[in-house]
């Protein structure tokens, strides 16, 4: 418990300037979005916004999860330190060099299934001052809510919404 509060007031400003963004996500679509931050080998969820569907995935705040599955720990290891990537990458079943090379160059990443069947996850990079990755910023649903066209939709919007929150951390 006291490891998660670390890591929640560590997080603190994140989360705060993160929340007004996750709000009109969540408004706007209606489906569950969030924020994981590395730490160590996983992700931790410091914040998130539930949709009010019925089928939804729900992933309390505090949680954790492999850092080397799903779109949101590829997005923290492609832009995170190369020592610990490495490390992981070296016993990973999930993830490949090539995989995070194709998460740089296109700015974000899309899983299928990949952590939990039937679920599609969207997910940007967000920068501090000092370019480093801060949180990966995530969009989940159900697959079959997702079609191309909305897969789309969803990619631009969650690159636009990281970017604009990498600015207010300072990122230019």
């Amino acid at each position: 418990i006291a490891k998660i509060g670390n890591i929640a007031f560590a997080n603190m400003d994140i989360c705060l300037i993160g929340q007004p963004f996750l709000e009109s996500l969540h408004d706007r679509y209606n489906e569950s979005v969030g924020l994981y931050i590395a730490e160590e080998d996983k992700r931790v969820c410091v914040a998130r916004i539930d949709s009010t569907q019925s089928l939804r995935q729900c992933v309390p705040i505090g949680s954790t999860r492999p850092l080397d599955c799903g779109a949101s720990g590829h997005v923290l290891m492609a832009f995170g330190e190369d020592k610990i990537v490495d490390k992981i990458l070296a016993t990973s079943k999930f993830c490949t060099k090539a995989m995070l090379e194709k998460v740089r160059e296109q700015g974000y990443s899309i899983s299928y299934g990949e952590f939990i069947e039937g679920v599609t996850s969207i997910a940007a990079p967000v920068f501090d001052s000092s370019h480093k990755i801060v949180c990966a910023l995530f969009l989940t649903a159900p697959s079959m809510r997702v079609s191309l066209e909305r897969l789309h939709t969803y990619v631009d919007k969650i690159t636009k919404t990281a970017s604009q929150m990498s600015i207010q951390l300072g990122y230019s």
